[in-house]
């Protein structure tokens, strides 16, 4: 979790832009608008999903475009997950 008002920021740029990347990518029906709301949540839950799951494994991230990359994995698996709920 950041621990600074930088940090946070990081966090929400990152989370809105791998959101946005995970939505994009996992979309089957290509839809065309993506909710900005949406992305952010998905994209900051993704980036706390992937930083648990990075950290468990001792990976950690130094630059934002870390950040972007394990939020963008933590949302992607994020989504797997929530649409797979959504089958059921």
């Amino acid at each position: 979790m950041p621990n600074s008002l930088s940090g946070v920021i990081e966090l929400l740029i990152a989370g809105l832009i791998a959101g946005i990347l995970a939505l994009g990518v996992s979309s089957k029906s290509k839809r065309k608008k993506i909710d900005l709301v949406e992305a952010l949540v998905i994209g900051v839950v993704g980036a706390i999903v992937g930083g648990s799951i990075f950290s468990l494994i001792g990976l950690t991230t130094t630059n934002a475009l870390g950040t972007m990359i394990v939020a963008f994995f933590g949302a992607l698996l994020l989504l797997r997950v929530l649409t797979a709920l959504r089958k059921k």
